[in-house]
């Protein structure tokens, strides 16, 4: 049982700290273990962890607080979402390891806007080795463990804003999708190369989950839609 009070902060049943929480919280829980991270601004720490009990600990070192949300990969990798400068990588989420990913450089990347990663999802059956990253310059993808990034020539109708709200694989699959702010769901069979139209959430996109062995979008103004699944 967890207990949790946004607008003053959070608490674990079997824990007596309290901590504030970052005004668009997105809890993200692991898929291989009863773990729950979120950002968190606190002293000593950005994001903290709950393992098994619930019992919170921090992950991530007062060195940057300034964490939008949190990433937890099969292999126990954490990432560390940041607001305004490129994500960090722990291989485990201990103090002291969390390290900006490498990005490779594109060549039309111009502008003054910072990169910053919206959502990420990992690749089924990939050994925590491929991950595909929306963000506010494009889709990104990673092929070594989310160490390093480079950005993903689309060839994808021109329809399809390239800056993603959200991306998550469907249950159990390889079919990736993404989503936008404009309530348009896109598919990809090739983890996020080439990508067709999936139809309409009927609201902003804000996030993608896999749960119950379902693929689900949360909107902003139409609640929880079911994503249908396959890749027409």
């Amino acid at each position: 049982m967890l207990a949790a009070t946004f607008a003053g902060g959070v608490q674990a049943a079997t824990s007596t700290t309290t901590f504030a929480v970052t005004t668009n919280l997105q809890a993200t829980c692991s898929t291989t273990a009863s773990a729950l991270a979120f950002p968190a601004y606190t002293p000593g720490a950005g994001a903290k962890t709950g393992q098994g009990s619930l019992a919170w600990g921090i992950s991530k070192g007062s060195d940057n607080p300034r964490a939008a949300g949190v990433f937890l990969a099969s292999s126990g990798a954490q990432f560390a979402l940041m607001f305004d400068e490129l994500p960090r990588r722990s291989p485990s989420g201990a103090p002291g390891t969390f390290v900006p990913v490498g990005i490779a450089a594109a060549s039309n990347d111009v502008g003054f806007m910072r990169l910053a990663f919206a959502s990420m999802a990992e690749r089924p059956g990939s050994a925590a080795a491929t991950f595909v990253a929306a963000t506010n310059r494009g889709v990104y993808r990673s092929g070594d463990g989310g160490v390093n990034w480079y950005r993903v020539q689309l060839d994808a109708p021109a329809a399809m804003h390239s800056a993603l709200s959200a991306v998550e694989y469907a249950p159990a699959t390889t079919t990736l999708f993404g989503a936008d702010r404009a309530g348009a769901l896109w598919c990809s069979l090739d983890d996020g190369t080439t990508w067709r139209a999936a139809g309409q959430a009927g609201a902003p996109v804000v996030s993608l989950r896999a749960l119950d062995g379902k693929l689900m979008a949360l909107t902003d103004g139409n609640g929880v839609a079911i994503v249908a699944p396959g890749c027409p």
